[in-house]
């Protein structure tokens, strides 16, 4: 659910920098792709992945906890997509290649609050910042040489 408070340009710039791949932009980069992200916040037990485990908006968590089922709060460390993702991003899978999330994932304890960045701006962001299309590109060449 989007609220009526969204987090500031500031702080969602800071949100982003303290998050993988996004840390290596400069701060201007950060702030235009800041810019474009909505504040999704969902309160305790909200379904976050839907049923389909298509995403509309890449998930960027800024505070709480992941959990497998609202009865059985059970902490998320790293979120997988098929392959282990940073624990606060979710959806790059989603995005690049159509796959869906096969982890149901609901709001913890007190909720969550993320940024979201919907798929056309994602794709904008990495065209004007290449050094995240690198970063992404290592984080997935990470992934595969853990399970190979």
């Amino acid at each position: 659910m989007i609220t009526n408070k969204p987090f500031t340009i500031i702080e969602k710039a800071f949100i982003l920098k303290d998050t993988s791949p996004f840390n290596v932009l400069e701060d201007q980069e950060l702030l235009n792709i800041a810019d474009t992200c909505l504040t999704l916040r969902y309160s305790e037990g909200d379904a976050v992945i839907p049923e389909s485990g298509m995403l509309n908006y890449l998930l960027i968590l800024a505070d709480g906890v992941f959990v497998h089922h609202p009865e059985q709060p059970s902490v998320i460390e790293n979120i997988k997509e098929g392959v282990p993702t940073p624990k606060k991003l979710i959806g790059v899978n989603t995005f690049l290649n159509d796959i869906p999330i096969q982890n149901r994932l609901y709001a913890g304890p007190n909720g969550i609050s993320c940024l979201g960045i919907t798929k056309g701006y994602f794709f904008t962001a990495i065209y004007e910042c290449p050094n995240l299309l690198v970063e992404l590109m290592k984080l997935h060449k990470l992934k595969l040489e853990h399970f190979s």
